[in-house]
């Protein structure tokens, strides 16, 4: 306990003045090195780590939150497709010519999770500049609907959990506290929307709207954190690293925060809420 304790204070004494300082090189850095960890964890999660040749475009996919940050919003689209097409081909043309390959399988989910755990840390990028009001206040969405879904999720499974949610992927987590968490998100979404309109000047135009991306992204949370679990218990490992003592890898900590920059992003694009 005091391990988790200690990593999760210096996990926030890091990742808090990022997120602060969102509009700088310092929170391309971070979502560069997050990028770059979630397809190491999963190479070696796969047994793919040493098949230099196939990690090289898995690696080079990690870049996008660099792409997103300084190229022009039109010529990032423009790419963004093209450029996962190509490395595409080239992971599935490095396959085809190996000698010794490894299962199929195990290279399509590392190169599909390489891209999506990417997308996640580029949406962030993304979320940090959408605003002309600030660049961290709703990039700070994502992590708070992470930290308040586990969290209440968690005590309220505590409390009040009977019913196993999917014990075949998770057999702790149940719908009561899956329930809770979602329903704490929703009220977390709208308690800190009305502190970016008095205490930001930011312009909220729907609170309903509001409601129900909270709603949304807590669903997505819990699902996220699902999903990153079945991964794991389908590759019988506990953790997807250690860089985090007591907590695991960058996968483990950030799945739910993957799923819901993703969502979010595409929400406000749509809705235009603030």
């Amino acid at each position: 306990m005091l391990v988790r304790t200690i990593s999760s204070v210096v996990f926030l004494l890091i990742i808090l003045p990022c997120i602060y300082f969102s509009s700088t090189p310092l929170f391309i850095a971070l979502t560069v090195f997050l990028s770059l960890a979630s397809v190491y964890e999963m190479l070696m999660c796969n047994g793919l780590k040493n098949k230099a040749a196939l990690s090289a475009p898995m690696y080079l996919i990690a870049l996008f939150p660099i792409l997103a940050r300084y190229l022009s919003d039109e010529l990032f689209y423009k790419l963004i497709f093209p450029i996962i097409f190509v490395l595409s081909f080239v992971v599935m043309t490095v396959y085809t010519f190996m000698k010794d390959k490894p299962e199929l399988g195990k290279v399509i989910s590392t190169w599909f999770i390489a891209l999506y755990a990417t997308a996640g840390f580029t949406s962030l990028v993304l979320l940090a500049d959408v605003s002309d009001n600030g660049s961290w206040q709703i990039m700070f969405f994502a992590f708070a609907t992470a930290w308040v879904t586990d969290s209440c999720a968690l005590i309220c499974g505590m409390l009040f959990g009977k019913h196993k949610l999917l014990p075949s992927v998770s057999p702790k987590k149940t719908i009561e506290g899956a329930v809770g968490g979602v329903i704490f998100c929703i009220a977390a979404f709208l308690l800190y929307a009305k502190l970016l309109e008095i205490g930001f000047d930011f312009e909220i135009t729907s609170y309903l709207m509001i409601g129900v991306c909270g709603l949304v992204c807590g669903i997505v949370a819990v699902i996220g954190d699902l999903l990153f679990s079945a991964i794991k218990r389908a590759s019988g490992i506990k953790d997807f690293g250690s860089i985090m003592p007591g907590h695991g890898g960058v996968l483990d900590r950030f799945d739910s925060v993957i799923s819901v920059s993703l969502v979010l992003l595409l929400f406000i694009s749509v809705t235009n809420i603030f």
